[in-house]
């Protein structure tokens, strides 16, 4: 079964999903950024380790945030690949994909 792909809108699709990653790795790099002091949580926070398990969920979030960048920075090569063997030998139209998943 054969089937056209439509370069312009696949490459649009690409550079959708490249602002996406890198929406998320600026997330997780404004979250490395962020100080919290051990007495944020007053008294009793800081009586109940809440500072701590503060810290160690901002951790977490940050893992996951570079986590979903790299996955989707990931999926979008792997878009261009499928593009660039299903696009019938068309080069210019290859390079297009590939140029609008850098902009």
């Amino acid at each position: 079964m054969a089937f056209k792909i439509d370069a312009a809108a696949v490459g649009e699709y690409v550079g959708d999903i490249r602002r996406a990653a890198d929406g998320l790795e600026r997330a997780a790099r404004a979250r490395d950024a962020v100080e919290l002091a051990p007495d944020a949580f007053g008294a009793v926070g800081r009586e109940l380790g809440v500072h701590d398990a503060y810290l160690r969920a901002a951790k977490a979030l940050r893992g996951q945030l570079r986590d979903g960048s790299q996955a989707l920075e990931s999926a979008s090569d792997a878009l261009n690949d499928v593009v660039r063997k299903h696009s019938d030998g068309d080069e210019d139209r290859a390079e297009d994909i590939r140029r609008a998943g850098q902009l």
